[in-house]
């Protein structure tokens, strides 16, 4: 028993990951919005819980900073359903600039 929970356990540690995708690197904008996005089959089918577009997340400025992670209680929902559904939580950082 003590063998399945330290595997468990040490799956969940190494399955959380986190991605930063950002706009310009002298930009440093704090995400302040966050949303919750799914994946299907290995992440090979987009869910019904996707992205909106950035003109509705950011309306008074422009996207900067986008921020993918997986958190332990969405790699534990994973490993759960054998990787069939797979959620994921986005932070979005939002900037005051409004050129291109």
């Amino acid at each position: 028993m003590k063998k399945i929970i330290l595997l468990l356990s040490s799956t969940l540690a190494c399955a959380c990951s986190h991605t930063t995708v950002t706009r310009e690197e002298s930009v440093t904008v704090k995400p302040n919005q966050e949303y919750g996005v799914n994946f299907f089959l290995w992440t090979t089918i987009p869910g019904a819980r996707r992205l909106p577009p950035a003109s509705k997340m950011c309306p008074q400025g422009r996207l900067e900073t986008l921020d993918f992670a997986t958190t332990g209680v969405d790699a534990l929902i994973a490993v759960v359903t054998l990787g069939i559904y797979i959620p994921q939580t986005v932070m979005v950082g939002c900037s005051n600039k409004t050129e291109l």
